[in-house]
Order: structure tokens, then sequence, then C-alpha cells
């Protein structure tokens, strides 16, 4: 038999495992950037809507993946790819410093 003093005793408490870090939003406007660059914004914004649809998510949830991908929270109505490249457009203009927060 095992001397069981020479054991030694678990932890008293388990740790705790990590928790998960946010990661922040990146900048997806930049100052200068010309009209064709952000048409194609635009369209790749309005693709990635269409792409998560045809894959299966409601377009409430489709909205909402892709306003999360641009640094917008979740909107309970979802959000359509205009609401979006417009909060996108005003957050420039105040980041320019042309418009106050």
């Amino acid at each position: 038999m095992t001397d069981l003093a020479n054991v030694p005793a678990a932890p008293a408490s388990t740790p705790t495992p990590p928790r998960a870090t946010t990661v922040a939003a990146r900048p997806t406007h930049t100052a200068g950037r010309g009209g064709a660059d952000q048409r194609a914004g635009v369209q790749s914004l309005r693709d990635s809507v269409r792409l998560l649809a045809r894959h299966g998510f409601s377009p409430v949830e489709a909205g909402n993946l892709a306003a999360l991908l641009v640094g917008l929270w979740p909107a309970p109505g979802g959000w359509t790819v205009t609401q979006i490249e417009h909060l996108r457009f005003l957050r420039g203009i105040v980041r320019d410093g042309r418009l106050e927060p």
C-alpha cells in the first residue's frame, strides 16, 4: 500500500480558464480614399451580406454580421448595407474633424 502522507494535496481551488479577449475593430475608412475605392467597399459589403444570406443567414443576421465587421453593434432589427455605409461615412467625417461628434 502507498503511504498517503507523502502524496501532495490537491490545490484548494481550481484555476479559472482564461477569458476571451476582445479584438478592437480595424478602421475601415482612411482619409483620401477615392470614390472608386469607396464604391468597391460598398460592393464588397453588399456581396458579403448576399453571401451570408445565401448560406442560410436571415437578412437580420447577415446585416448584423456585416455591421460587426466594420465595428458596429448588432441591432434588433438588423442593419441594411445602406445604413452601415451611411454610418461609416459619418464616422469618417467626424474623424477628419469636418463634423463635431
